[in-house]
């Protein structure tokens, strides 16, 4: 199959010349989805990639910048690397021949979470992040095999970042046993202690020991939801609790769990519960064993 689509491609195409087009047609082949694209899928995908050389120590992405390509190392290595909020880096995997680089554009602002190092020599295939996203759009299987790419990579990145701030846990001196493992968990404990106050990202984040940014980004991926979002949950769990008890009005309440807004708090309750406060406190004595939402 790969012969015959070189033979049927003219030299002067954009792709460049024909070991190019054959290594970019070897490497869609290590991926599956792309090995199932169509003949026409393929050549008109051939053609938004081209060849790029970085010398040994150069970044082939950096974090904290924008992500302007995606694409393929052919040859070389290189490493990933997560830098904390003092600039430390930890180093989290290797790039080798054939892997994919860039997915991470697909769940951030397009600002790189990671650093990719070459440690020789590297040859690779790249597209800029446009092509990319349209390539995306070839099949949806395409789009979930890099999204799956991305978070992959992100839990690793992540991971390796709480281990390197303080992953060693914390031992209870009467057990000898372990409690609360990790600086992320710590801070879940925080906010679930702290939800009734005015806390913010900023705070959490310098609780946790690492910047706004990686935390948002962690958080996320580690609870599946933004810290706003989890916050909002902690104190609508913390609402109905206090409804059942059947002590408190509807304001009361409110601002017992650290809302401000009394009008925001009943439409946030009536979105996420599907009744008023004021419904659900009628109906709170007769109903059954407290809902809450896992957070």
């Amino acid at each position: 199959m790969l012969r015959d689509f070189l033979c049927s491609n003219s030299a002067g195409e954009a792709v460049g010349d024909m070991d190019m087009l054959e290594g970019l047609l070897s490497v869609f082949h290590q991926h599956d989805p792309l090995r199932y694209l169509s003949r026409k899928e393929l050549k008109r995908l051939s053609g938004t990639f081209r060849e790029k050389e970085f010398k040994a120590g150069q970044d082939i992405l950096v974090q904290g910048k924008v992500i302007k390509m995606a694409g393929f190392l052919i040859e070389g290595s290189a490493h990933f690397l997560i830098s904390d909020r003092h600039g430390n880096s930890v180093n989290f995997g290797q790039l080798e021949n054939g892997d994919f680089f860039g997915e991470m554009v697909l769940f951030s602002d397009r600002t790189s979470i990671i650093t990719i190092r070459c440690n020789t020599e590297c040859r690779c295939y790249i597209q800029n992040i446009r092509d990319f996203c349209k390539m995306l759009n070839l099949a949806s299987c395409v789009r979930d095999y890099f999204l799956s790419l991305a978070l992959e990579r992100a839990r690793a990145a992540y991971k390796a970042l709480l281990e390197h701030i303080g992953n060693k846990g914390l031992i209870n001196t009467t057990t000898g046993q372990k409690t609360i493992s990790t600086p992320l968990e710590r801070t879940i404990l925080f906010i679930k202690n702290n939800y009734m106050r005015p806390i913010t990202l900023g705070e959490v984040s310098r609780f946790c020991g690492i910047s706004r940014f990686h935390f948002s980004r962690i958080f996320k991926v580690y609870t599946g939801y933004s810290f706003k979002e989890f916050l909002i949950r902690e104190r609508l769990n913390a609402a109905k609790k206090l409804f059942r008890e059947g002590e408190m009005n509807v304001s009361e309440v409110c601002y017992a769990v650290g809302f401000n807004d009394l009008s925001y708090f009943s439409r946030t309750f009536k979105r996420l519960e599907g009744m008023p406060p004021s419904e659900y406190m009628k109906m709170a004595k007769n109903m059954p064993p407290l809902k809450t939402y896992k957070v």
